[in-house]
C-alpha cells in the first residue's frame, strides 16, 4: 500500500519539516516472549502471525491490559470485517466460539492490511489522536511533556516518588515507548484540570473525568492461554455487531458528537478508549493534551447495563451501594476475592446481572482435548489504584485454577468452599487485631504516643499475617477443588500463621510483656476453638469458668 507524505506540525501549527512515519502493523513496539523464554518486539502483523509461537507479553500492569484489549478489539472486529468468514461473534454460541478462535488470525491480518494507514502515529489520521487538535498554550516551556504518558515519572515541575528526573524541556521518547504509553494514557487517564485546546474553532478542555479502566478502581480479568493465540481467542466476548460497534481508528472523523455518542456506547470503543484528545508532536518530547470522550459510568442502584464486562462485581453489603466492581486494593490483595470473580453464574450466560467478568464464563467452552493436556487454567487480575486525579498504585495478580471449578453447581460447591477459606482467613485477622489490641492495653497503652505504638503492631501483624498467606493461596485453591473438603489442612495454616504473626510482632522478654503477651494470645482463638475456624469465635474477652467445689 502506498502511504501518504506526511508533514508534522507542532502545537502551535507551525510545520517542523521532515515526516515522520512509525506504523504500529510493520514497526516493533510490543514486548514479547517466546516458547524459549527470548524476549523480542514485534509490530501487529507480526505478532499475530507467529500467535501461536509467542508465550505471552513482556510488560508492566496497565500496558498489559491495554494490549490485551487492543488486540483483542482488532480480533473481533476483524471477524465482522471477515468476508469469507461469514460475520463476527454474535452468538453465545460454543461451536461459533471455537470456530471463531480458529480463523481470527486470518481475519485479523487482512483486517490490518485494511486499515494499515490508521496505525500510523504520525499518519495523516494518526493512531488513536487528533491531527487538528492546537495546544492553547504559548510558550515552549508551557508545553505538555510526553512523559505525562507515563504514570510513574515526573513531568515538568512535577516530581513522583520514584522519578526526580524531569526537566523543563521534557525526555524524548522512542516511538514504541509513545505508542505502548499512549493506549495506557486513554484508558487509564484519571480525572482533574487538563489543558485547553483547540479542534478548528472548536474548544475543549476544562476538567476531564476518568478515563473508563480507571473507573470505581477496578480489577480487570484475563484468561491466560498457552500463546497468545489462545489467550486472545478465549477472552473473546459474544457481542451483536451493533452492540460491537466500531473503534476509533475506522472513522474518518471520530471526535464529532456522533461518532463519540457510538464510541461510548460500543464495546468496541471502551475496548480501546479515547477518554482524552490527544496529538504527539514529532519531537517525542511534546504532546497535546485535552479532555475526549466521556463514558458512561457503572451505576450499580440502576440496570447494570454501563459495567465493564472485564471486570467482577462483588456485593459491598454496603445500604446505600449494595454492588460494586472487585476493586484494587494496596491492604487486600486479589486472591480475597477470587470466588466473585469466579462467580458460578458467569460460565452459565452473559446477563446484565450476570456478577462475574463475562469473559470467564469462556471457561466452559474450553474443549475437553485442551482441558486434558493440563489440568489447571491460568487467571491474570490487574489494575490501577487512583483518587481524584492522583495515581496511587497499580497491582497484578495470577493464579493456576483446577478445572474442576469450571464445574461448579449448587451441588458441586468448589468456589464457595474457597470462599469460606477466604471468610475464615478474615476472621481470624479479626482475632489477631482483638489480641494485640489486649496486649498493648495490658501494657498501659492510654496515651496518645502509646496509641500510635499500637496501630503501628497491628499494621505489623497484620502485613506478617496476610504476606504468609499470599505464599500459601495455592494450598487453599487445591484444597477448595477436593470434593467434600472440610479445609482441615487451610484450618491448621490460619492456625499457625496467627500464631507465628502474634508472636514476631508482640515482645515477650519482662515480666509485664510476659503477663500482657499471655493475656492478648487468648484472644487468638478464645476457649472453645481451638482450630482456628470462625466458628464460636470472639473478639471480646472469654468468660471465665467458676471451678466446682
Amino acid at each position: 500500500m502506498k502511504t501518504t507524505e506526511n508533514v508534522m506540525k507542532k502545537s502551535s501549527g507551525e510545520s517542523v519539516g521532515t515526516s515522520r512515519s512509525f506504523n504500529l502493523v510493520d514497526e516493533p513496539w510490543i514486548p514479547v516472549v517466546d516458547a524459549a523464554d527470548e524476549t523480542c518486539k514485534v509490530g501487529l502483523r507480526e505478532l499475530f502471525e507467529r500467535s501461536e509461537e509467542l508465550v505471552d507479553l513482556s510488560v508492566g500492569t496497565l500496558e498489559r491490559i491495554s494490549l490485551y484489549r487492543l488486540l483483542i478489539c482488532i480480533a473481533q472486529r476483524a471477524l465482522v470485517c471477515d468476508e469469507k468468514g461469514g460475520g463476527g461473534l454474535q452468538n453465545n454460541d460454543e461451536d461459533e466460539w471455537r470456530e471463531a478462535g480458529e480463523r481470527f488470525v486470518d481475519a485479523a491480518l487482512v483486517y490490518l492490511d485494511q486499515w494499515r494507514d490508521r496505525f500510523d502515529l504520525w499518519g495523516d489520521q494518526p493512531f488513536l489522536q487528533v491531527k487538528a487538535l492546537t495546544s492553547a498554550k504559548k510558550k515552549k516551556d508551557e508545553k505538555n511533556k510526553t512523559d505525562k504518558l507515563d504514570f510513574g515519572l515526573a513531568a515538568g515541575n512535577n516530581k513522583t516518588l520514584f522519578d526526580q528526573a524531569s526537566t523543563p524541556e521534557g525526555r524524548e521518547h522512542e516511538s514504541d515507548w509513545l505508542a505502548r504509553n499512549l493506549l495506557v494514557y486513554l484508558a487509564f487517564s484519571s480525572s482533574g484540570t487538563i489543558g485547553k485546546a483547540t479542534i478548528g474553532k472548536r474548544e475543549t478542555g476544562g476538567n476531564s473525568k476518568n478515563a473508563p479502566c480507571v473507573e470505581r478502581c477496578m480489577l480487570f480479568t484475563f484468561l491466560k492461554g498457552k500463546n497468545l493465540r489462545q489467550t486472545i481467542a478465549w477472552n473473546m466476548i459474544p457481542f451483536d455487531d451493533e452492540d460491537l460497534g466500531t473503534p476509533a481508528w475506522e472513522y474518518d472523523d471520530w471526535v464529532s458528537e456522533s461518532a463519540m455518542e457510538e464510541l461510548a456506547e460500543s464495546y468496541a470503543g471502551r475496548l480501546v478508549p479515547v477518554a482524552r484528545f490527544v496529538r504527539l508532536e514529532e519531537d517525542g518530547q511534546n504532546v497535546v493534551l485535552a479532555d475526549g470522550v466521556t463514558y458512561p459510568q457503572f451505576n450499580p442502584k440502576k440496570h447494570w447495563v454501563n459495567r465493564e464486562p472485564m471486570a467482577a462485581i462483588i456485593e459491598t453489603g454496603d445500604k446505600k451501594e449494595p454492588w460494586n466492581y472487585v476493586k484494587i486494593d494496596p491492604d487486600r490483595r486479589p486472591w480475597r476475592s477470587l470466588h466473585a470473580m469466579l462467580d458460578w453464574s458467569a460460565f452459565k450466560e452473559k446477563s446484565d446481572r450476570c456478577k462475574g467478568a463475562w469473559n470467564l464464563m469462556n471457561i466452559a467452552r474450553i474443549s475437553e482435548e485442551e482441558r486434558r493436556k493440563s489440568k489447571k487454567f491460568a487467571i491474570w487480575v490487574g489494575g490501577l489504584k487512583a483518587n481524584q486525579g492522583k495515581i496511587i498504585d497499580s497491582a497484578y495478580w495470577s493464579a493456576n485454577i483446577p478445572w474442576s471449578y469450571v464445574n461448579d453447581t449448587k451441588e458441586n460447591t468448589r468456589i464457595s468452599t474457597y470462599a469460606r477459606g477466604v471468610k475464615l482467613a478474615n476472621g481470624a485477622e479479626k482475632r489477631l487485631i482483638a489480641a494485640i489490641k489486649k496486649y498493648c492495653e495490658r501494657l498501659g497503652a492510654s496515651t496518645q504516643t502509646n496509641a500510635k505504638s499500637r496501630t503501628s503492631l497491628v499494621v505489623q501483624a497484620k502485613n506478617r499475617f496476610w504476606t504468609a498467606l499470599e505464599r500459601r493461596v495455592d494450598e487453599l485453591i487445591a484444597e477448595a477443588a477436593e470434593d467434600k473438603s472440610g479445609l482441615k489442612r487451610w484450618k491448621e495454616t490460619l492456625k499457625r500463621e496467627l500464631i507465628d504473626a502474634y508472636e514476631k510482632t508482640c515482645a515477650c522478654v519482662t515480666a509485664r510483656q510476659i503477663r500482657a503477651f499471655a493475656e492478648g494470645k487468648v484472644f487468638l482463638f478464645g476457649l472453645n476453638n481451638k482450630s482456628g475456624d470462625d466458628k464460636n469465635a470472639s473478639t471480646d474477652k472469654p468468660k471465665r469458668t467458676k471451678a466446682k467445689k
